[in-house]
């Protein structure tokens, strides 16, 4: 009677975690398998942030440097003069 009952809650404690609304890589819904098992951690990617700041900070200098001279440009052929304005 012992064992049933603790299979019997082990199973509702399985189902509890496996019915949350997560979706895997793998397809299958909840965070443990079919078998019970838990999936494995998601991949990090490391040095993630120091990545994204290699690649906006020289994106934003870059376009600062593009709008700079494009007022240059501007002004020097009179086409649009701020004091004007």
């Amino acid at each position: 009677m012992m064992i049933t009952t603790r299979r019997l809650l082990k199973y509702i404690h399985l189902k509890k975690l496996c019915s949350r609304g997560i979706q895997c890589y793998s397809g299958e819904a909840g965070s443990c398998s079919s078998t019970g098992a838990f999936h494995p951690r998601p991949i990090m990617t490391p040095l993630g942030l120091i990545k994204v700041v290699g690649a906006v900070l020289p994106s934003i200098y870059l376009g600062s440097f593009i709008s700079r001279s494009g007022a240059e440009f501007l002004e020097e052929n009179d086409i649009f003069v701020p004091e004007d304005d």
